[in-house]
């Protein structure tokens, strides 16, 4: 079970802080650009390749920014997620990176929407993955304990 405390445990930095006027526009017109090819391709592309991408993307771009009104493809991350691993829990033979990767943007959306006081952590919950820890790496599995049993 998740514990909250009263303090934050991660603190997203505000760039604004730091950056040049120039550089800061900069960013946000290049991050608002990365945040609207990454929905597009996930719910329009089917080119396998281009969703491994997208998917790496989705767990890095700065998802509730700059007044974005993009929804994160959230839904359709937590279905490539699950579509990685057999009925028993294994995850099929070369899904282990788009697993990662997917399990990484589902905790990465998580944490943006929490941090955001317009948008909430309960509409994008951590979903119940069915795995078998036995068969998988350090890495995948350590990020899937995050996620509720």
């Amino acid at each position: 079970m998740l514990h909250l405390q009263t303090q934050p445990l991660l603190t997203i930095p505000d760039t604004s802080l730091w950056l040049k006027p120039e550089a800061l526009a900069k960013l946000q017109r290049a991050n608002s650009s990365d945040v609207q090819c990454v929905s597009w391709i996930l719910r329009n592309i089917t080119d396998q390749e281009a969703l491994d991408a997208a998917i790496r993307l989705a767990g890095v771009v700065r998802w509730f920014e700059d007044g974005l009104d993009v929804e994160p493809p959230y839904n359709l991350v937590i279905s490539t997620l699950k579509a990685c691993f057999d009925p028993s829990g294994q995850v099929y033979p070369g899904s282990r990176d788009r697993a990662y990767y997917s399990a990484r943007a589902i905790v990465w959306i998580h944490i943006r929407a929490f941090f955001k006081p317009a948008e909430s952590e309960h509409r994008f919950p951590f979903p119940v993955i069915i795995y078998d820890g036995v068969s998988l790496d350090y890495d995948l599995m350590n990020l899937l304990g995050v996620f509720p049993d």
